[in-house]
């Protein structure tokens, strides 16, 4: 039979006999077994060539694959040390914010660069991919047939890809908005954690507790309406996809009930505009991708602009405090805090510390001793006044020279991984070239040697 009529009858032999469609057809099964058996024979006969082609092949995939993950890794690794380098370069009032806390900052330097690392590794390929299908596929439809083509690629296709658009824009903002949110809670977390002597002293563990229950209460209530938005854009942009594909059928075979289109006209162009929509609804799966690297690149660009105040410019890069400065002098010193800017914490601070002069600042909780401190450190520059350091402005001194003639000790201070030598060496700008007796030296002035020298391993502990 041939388009629903019959054009031959007959028996076997009789058939192939005519020598019309009945015999090609015959004909087109022995080709085929014949193919087949033929490709056989070759593969046997190439089969142990092809074996050390296979696995040529095989290694120059593996060395491929290899050097992607190390070169993946290494970049991950760079973005992680270029960025924990930077934030340690910055001024200490970006880490008074209070996003800027430790457990916030801990998250975000290691999460921000993974979710970069994403995009910019094998997604950011596929992404190419489903672009370059999209295209391809739309051009394939329309040529091969106008009508149908530039009705569903031009009627359908916008509307869906309109729809991922809204997606991506939501889930932006659903990231950024969740992110805020989790980066308090687990501040939170960590500096109860960090104190946990000074929590447990108080007897807070059950306050800490129920007040991070309740900002994770708090994150789930707030959030759910931005959930809900998200879910309705996902569940549309599924629907769309469905629409072009009902308006694909309805109007392709309308099309052929009219003979305008062959049923080979027809699938060509329903399925290449069905691969593009597929190929645009793949490129949604990797909106997620796209939203958090987007976010981390924004951060991290902004980390990258930030202009420190207080730091080694070429102006001040061989300037240093004198040897032996007769005086500290503090001239009308006010300063207020660039994230509380309206509480003044030092209102016009005056007066002279002598060399030799010990010096308290004594007062209530909150009234500017830290503060002091910090501005004789120079963690931050006075708002106005100035403090000189003899008859030099401690502001235009060059800070890392001018901190080397300087030593805090903190009421809580900090022990880092590593011995006790190693702690002491910190700071110091050569610490390769300090011998036993300079950090001996130090610890006698600081009355530890004793208990250093008390335990098994000394400073090696």
């Amino acid at each position: 039979m041939s388009k629903g009529e019959v054009c031959e009858s007959g028996t076997h032999s009789q058939l192939l006999g005519m020598n019309g469609a009945y015999a090609r057809l015959v004909k087109a099964q022995d080709l085929e077994s014949n193919q087949k058996q033929h490709s056989d024979t070759e593969a046997t006969e190439t089969g142990d060539e092809g074996e050390k082609e296979d696995t040529g092949l095989k290694q120059i995939h593996t060395s491929a694959s290899h050097r992607k993950g190390v070169s993946s890794a290494v970049q991950q690794q760079e973005l992680l040390d270029y960025n924990n380098w930077k934030k340690r370069g910055i001024d200490i009032q970006f880490f008074d914010r209070a996003e800027n806390t430790t457990g916030a900052l801990t998250s975000r330097l290691s999460s921000q660069p993974t979710q970069l690392q994403e995009l910019m590794g094998f997604n950011l390929s596929l992404i190419f991919i489903v672009i370059i299908q999209i295209v391809t596929m739309s051009i394939l439809a329309i040529a091969t047939g106008w009508k149908l083509g530039l009705v569903v690629a031009l009627g359908g296709l916008p509307p869906l890809l309109f729809a991922g658009y809204l997606r991506i824009r939501l889930e932006f903002r659903l990231d950024e908005e969740t992110g805020k949110r989790f980066a308090n809670s687990s501040a939170l977390a960590g500096e109860a954690v960090a104190a946990i002597r000074t929590v447990a002293s108080l007897a807070l563990e059950r306050q800490i507790l129920d007040q991070y229950r309740n900002m994770i209460d708090g994150i789930v209530q707030t959030s759910i309406p931005s959930i809900l938005h998200s879910m309705f854009w996902f569940a549309l942009s599924q629907s769309v996809d469905l629409f072009v594909l009902a308006l694909g059928f309805w109007y392709g075979c309308r099309l052929l009930s009219f003979n305008q289109y062959t049923m080979r006209q027809f699938y060509i162009v329903f399925v290449g505009v069905f691969l593009s929509g597929q190929g645009a609804a793949q490129f949604f799966m990797y909106t997620s991708s796209i939203t958090k690297a987007v976010s981390a690149g924004n951060y991290m660009a902004w980390v990258r602009s930030l202009k420190p105040i207080v730091t080694e410019t070429p102006d001040n890069h061989d300037k240093g405090s004198s040897d032996s400065p007769d005086s500290m002098i503090l001239d009308n010193v006010r300063f207020t805090y660039p994230t509380r800017s309206d509480a003044k914490v030092l209102g016009g601070i005056s007066m002279t510390i002598q060399l030799g002069e010990f010096v308290a600042f004594v007062g209530s909780s909150g009234c500017g001793k830290s503060t002091m401190i910090s501005m004789l450190e120079r963690f931050y520059d006075p708002s106005s006044g100035s403090i000189n350091l003899g008859a030099q402005n401690i502001a235009l001194l060059n800070p890392r020279l001018y901190r080397g003639h300087t030593a805090l000790v903190q009421q809580e201070p900090t022990l880092y991984q590593g011995t006790i030598r190693e702690n002491i060496s910190f700071g110091f700008e050569n610490a390769e070239a300090l011998t036993d007796d300079m950090i001996i030296n130090a610890c006698k002035q600081a009355n530890i040697y004793s208990f250093i020298e008390s335990l098994p391993e000394g400073l090696n502990t």
